[in-house]
């Protein structure tokens, strides 16, 4: 596709559950000129923009040939079939799809103005599903009850009508909860549902512009809050809800931060003892890929029992991808005690285990 002027143009054919690119941008633009002619009634959100689209993401996955492409001034994410030059769909404020919150309430958009959409993989409902950066801008669902609120008492107090639109949308702007989203999406079902949400206490922590999230092996988000020149890394442990590391910063703009590691990860998934000779092994990549990546798994036992070593064995996989813990089963022969496991990327980066007990030589 291409971008024109602020207008996503493209061959995309369209299917009933969506809207296509260019459908978007002119309903985006019908929108602001009835909200400019509507003498104050409605939501004052859009007016000085110039670009009706503003893409802040793509995510490209590499083993389905399809890209997801956040819009923040749509409040949208759409989804293309690369190979076939096709919008499959498109959820958010111009999507077809009801989508519903945590409490089970029908929302009118999962995010505002949102950076960062990431995918994070297939649940076992068969879902795909995402972490984004909710700045939470302009959010529709809590700015028109705002606005009317307001409205209402401004006219029961016969203030100036020019007066009464800057207070309702005062009211709209003020209401921002700046928060780290994930939600499913059921493209058999048509429907979209919010799955965790982390919404900061610290209102330094609101950001109305950039940021950016990733969900880590373990789990754990990764996230960038902040405004202007102070900036605030946070990792999120999602089952206690709460940071486990807070990084500040300050003196210059961060639009959102990555994070990688040295080496890649390895560890044991589940408890063993000196008979045990089926293995789980959990690994991971040393990094965020948007697809599957080959690996090695290296095994062996420096247990000789009076004779040569037996020679490394080895696993071929591939890392699951966005970034998920992948688990490989070795079966390990019969006779060895300590053992060592070692991990190898594509890239050439190591990491090892050590499974420490007696050697068996009976």
């Amino acid at each position: 596709f291409d971008m024109r002027e602020g207008i996503l143009m493209g061959r995309h054919k369209r299917q009933d559950n969506t809207v296509t690119p260019k459908a978007l941008a002119a309903s985006s633009r019908a929108a602001l000129r009835a909200e400019n002619s509507n003498n104050g009634k409605g939501p004052n959100l859009h007016t000085v923009m110039l670009d009706s689209i503003r893409g802040n993401t793509i995510y490209w996955n590499w083993d389905t040939d399809e890209i997801y492409y956040n819009s923040r001034h749509l409040d949208s994410l759409m989804k293309f079939s690369k190979s076939e030059s096709q919008l499959e769909w498109t959820v958010g404020r111009f999507g077809k799809w009801p989508i519903y919150n945590l409490n089970g309430e029908k929302r009118l958009s999962a995010f505002y103005g949102a950076h960062g959409t990431k995918m994070t993989g297939i649940d076992d409902q068969g879902r795909e599903t995402f972490l984004t950066f909710d700045n939470d801008l302009t959010n529709l669902d809590t700015c028109v009850k705002k606005q009317t609120e307001t409205a209402t008492e401004t006219e029961n107090t016969e203030k100036d009508p020019r007066l009464a639109r800057m207070e309702r949308d005062r009211a709209c702007t003020s209401q921002h909860r700046t928060r780290l989203l994930e939600f499913a999406v059921d493209a058999r079902e048509g429907v979209v549902q919010e799955t965790w949400e982390w919404i900061p206490e610290n209102v330094s922590y609101v950001r109305t512009v950039g940021g950016g999230a990733m969900r880590l092996p373990n789990g754990n988000i990764w996230a960038s809050f902040g405004r202007d020149s102070r900036h605030f890394l946070v990792e999120i442990n999602k089952k206690q809800a709460k940071p486990l590391f807070i990084m500040n910063t300050s003196g210059a703009f961060m639009y959102y931060a990555s994070r990688f590691l040295g080496r890649p990860g390895i560890r044991l998934t589940h408890c063993v003892d000196s008979m045990t000779r089926d293995f789980k092994i959990g690994v991971w990549n040393a990094y965020l890929e948007q697809g599957s990546a080959k690996a090695k798994l290296y095994y062996y036992t420096t247990c000789s029992c009076g004779g040569a070593a037996p020679k490394p064995e080895k696993v071929l996989f591939k890392f699951r991808p966005h970034w998920q813990q992948t688990v490989v089963d070795v079966a390990i022969p019969e006779g060895w005690g300590k053992i060592h496991f070692k991990v190898v990327t594509l890239d050439g980066l190591t990491n090892t285990l050590l499974i420490d007990r007696p050697c068996n030589c009976e």
